[in-house]
């Protein structure tokens, strides 16, 4: 894939001037929020619930509208909206008394894909899962792959 031309450091990778669409709506349920806390071993107060509620639906439709926006330069492979995701997901987590780690990075002899478990990657794994299906991050369970590396780079 050839690159796009240059863009300025920090600028949208998209143009969102004047781009007008209809975004579909994520309504995630108490069930749902209640499982994404689950999964990360935290328990989580109302006014939690909605924040985590409010970040997740935001995502998504900034997500639905990047992939949509037109490409203005770059090698287009890039996601203006999913490291502020990040970042905000873990000032949730950590607001609820989480630590925000990611597990080991190396492979060993017990774990030779090289990825051991944290309770902040399982708790964003279930908020991938609760994004719709077009706009989630593939993960398939190593340090390498997917969404455990971009989590790490919006966190670095």
């Amino acid at each position: 894939m050839d690159s796009k031309g240059k863009r300025q450091k920090g600028s949208f990778a998209h143009d969102y001037d004047n781009h007008v669409m209809w975004n579909t709506h994520v309504n995630l349920t108490d069930a749902d929020l209640d499982e994404i806390a689950e999964a990360g071993n935290v328990t989580l107060s109302a006014e939690q619930k909605l924040d985590l509620k409010a970040e997740i639906e935001t995502y998504a439709s900034l997500a639905e509208a990047e992939r949509d926006a037109p490409g203005v330069g770059g090698s287009g492979r890039s996601n203006d909206f999913f490291n502020q995701y990040i970042q905000r997901l873990a000032e949730i987590y950590e607001g609820v008394g989480g630590k925000v780690t990611l597990g080991r990075k190396n492979p060993s002899r017990e774990n030779p894909r090289g990825s051991a478990k944290s309770s902040f990657l399982e708790f964003c794994l279930r908020a991938n899962d609760a994004l719709p299906k077009e706009l989630r991050r593939e993960f398939n369970g190593g340090p390498s792959d997917g969404l455990a590396m971009a989590i790490r780079r919006a966190l670095c």
